[in-house]
């Protein structure tokens, strides 16, 4: 029987979860919408994550039920297992893009002018849903006819509803790897930061004042201003990376507990709401990392649901 501490707990992790995930990432996609002079490549696949991001938040109190014991019907499980599975999948890989978007501007900013555009972004974010459906839907109900499970049984545990440990595997391996890319390419980020910003700084220290021509003084102040120029470039797109890396190294940490949905070992209702607890979490908390903390959406944000406000300040 369900005691009162799990039912709490529940409720207090139900509306942290959906409330947090639902205006956070609602107002995130509303901004985008609303002020398109705004969408960036980065931001085009941000609205990504913020859409599957909002479609975990909302599916959160169904886990709750399903953690209490509340729900253990199949035929109501499947289907809210399916649509996880093909969100993880787009949550993810919409990471992923924006990870190698990134990568691509800091490291290759010519490159990136040329190959990065809306058109593709819409492509690149049309493939990941693609992929999410196959990956989450369709090998699943694929597997599963090749390896029925126990009819009989009515728990609503990821390893009776899918049977099959290839696909578990699969889903593993899934991570695994996307956490392998992840620290490969921000390792290369970083370095190439430090590289360009080490760079800077040695063409803007101050050397010893000497007698020089007007001529010379104008082509060293033309040259400082260029300087301050990329310094002032680099700063901005530093800033957006590192607010991205936060998002990624929480996301990875807070999937760490799903390792445990591989086993066969039951949990009480108090533990499989705190442990899924911390998986969604990261529903809620990717809106403030990357979206309240980023300097160019807080300004949006300002004009659209302050627009006296922004008047006064730019006047």
């Amino acid at each position: 029987m369900t005691s009162v501490l799990e039912i709490t707990v529940s409720v207090i992790c139900c509306v942290l979860i959906c409330g947090l995930s639902t205006i956070g990432n609602t107002v995130v996609i509303f901004v985008f919408i609303r002020r398109k002079d705004i969408l960036t490549i980065s931001n085009y696949f941000f609205a990504s994550l913020s859409f599957g991001n909002l479609i975990v938040g909302l599916f959160y109190p169904l886990q709750c039920l399903v953690d209490l014991g509340v729900v253990s019907s199949k035929t109501l499980c499947l289907p809210f297992l399916y649509s996880l599975l093909v969100l993880a999948y787009v949550v993810i890989w919409s990471l992923l893009a924006l990870t190698v978007e990134r990568y691509l501007t800091i490291t290759c900013p010519l490159t990136a002018s040329r190959v990065l555009s809306e058109k593709r972004a819409v492509v690149v974010i049309i493939l990941i849903y693609s992929f999410g459906v196959i990956c989450g839907v369709v090998i699943p109900v694929l597997l599963s006819i090749s390896a029925p499970s126990d009819e009989n049984s009515n728990s609503c545990r990821f390893i009776d509803l899918v049977p099959s440990s290839f696909y578990r595997i699969f889903l593993l391996g899934n991570r695994l790897v996307s956490v392998a890319v992840f620290i490969g390419i921000y390792g290369s980020i970083f370095v190439v930061m430090r590289k360009h910003m080490r760079a800077i700084a040695v063409q803007i220290r101050p050397t010893p004042q000497l007698p020089t021509s007007t001529e010379q003084t104008n082509e060293d102040s033309i040259s400082t201003i260029g300087v301050r120029h990329e310094t002032g470039r680099w700063k901005r797109q530093v800033r957006p990376t590192i607010l991205l890396f936060v998002v990624v190294l929480y996301h990875c940490l807070s999937s760490i507990p799903q390792l445990f949905a591989f086993n066969n070992v039951e949990r009480s209702s108090l533990v499989l709401t705190v442990t899924h607890f911390v998986m969604y979490s990261s529903s809620a908390i990717n809106p403030l990392l990357y979206g309240i903390s980023n300097r160019q959406f807080r300004r949006a944000f300002s004009s659209v649901f302050f627009p006296i406000n922004d008047i006064g300040n730019r006047s």
